[in-house]
């Protein structure tokens, strides 16, 4: 069945649309809080993970870093989550039968939670060669969500001269995972500005 992605970072595979399966999980204080439920303890991510098995929710995901920032430089907003940290939250999931999707940026991030043993890294903003064969090796599926930021060239929100920057990164990025052979999935990051539903 299809995964529809709601406004608020719900997650739904009912055509009944009352029926909220599930949501991102964060760590409170960090990026996330928009799209989903926030942790303090492992014993309150447990927690999150039961109630995500009770709803019927189908994987797991996680927010493991920040966004990106064009109003600035394109960094990615935040601190990381520490790699232990992660490889703890992928063992809660994966032993109540969960998968596990991240919402990660950056190279070391990705190599953090490729080497945590996520199942698929959703934006993987900013990679480099190494993050790239990391993926490979651990055989994680990416989900690069490109045309959030191809759609917002030209449209005057934030300075083209960053977007660009970001833009030019994103595509050698692919080109890097391409002939790697990483296991690549279709994400459009639905429901961001300029990316309609």
């Amino acid at each position: 069945s299809c995964m529809l992605p709601y406004p608020n970072g719900i997650y739904n595979r009912s055509e009944n649309t009352d029926h909220i399966t599930g949501f991102a999980i964060h760590r409170e204080g960090f990026y996330g809080k928009v799209v989903g439920e926030g942790y303090s303890s492992f014993k309150e991510y447990e927690t999150l993970i039961q109630k995500l098995k009770a709803n019927g929710g189908d994987f797991v995901k996680i927010m493991t870093t920040g966004i990106l920032d064009f109003g600035s430089d394109g960094h990615v907003t935040g601190i990381p989550l520490p790699k232990k940290e992660v490889s703890v939250l992928v063992q809660i999931a994966h032993e109540a039968g969960f998968r596990v999707m991240a919402h990660t940026n950056t190279a070391q991030a990705v190599i953090d939670a490729a080497e945590a043993g996520v199942d698929s890294i959703e934006h993987g903003n900013y990679q480099n060669p190494e993050s790239i064969q990391c993926m490979k090796e651990y055989g994680v599926v990416w989900v690069p969500t490109v045309v959030t930021v191809k759609n917002l060239i030209g449209c005057g929100r934030f300075p083209d001269e960053i977007l660009n920057r970001v833009w030019e990164t994103q595509k050698q990025g692919l080109r890097m995972g391409w002939h790697k052979r990483v296991r690549m999935a279709l994400g459009s990051d639905a429901g961001a500005f300029m990316v309609p539903h």
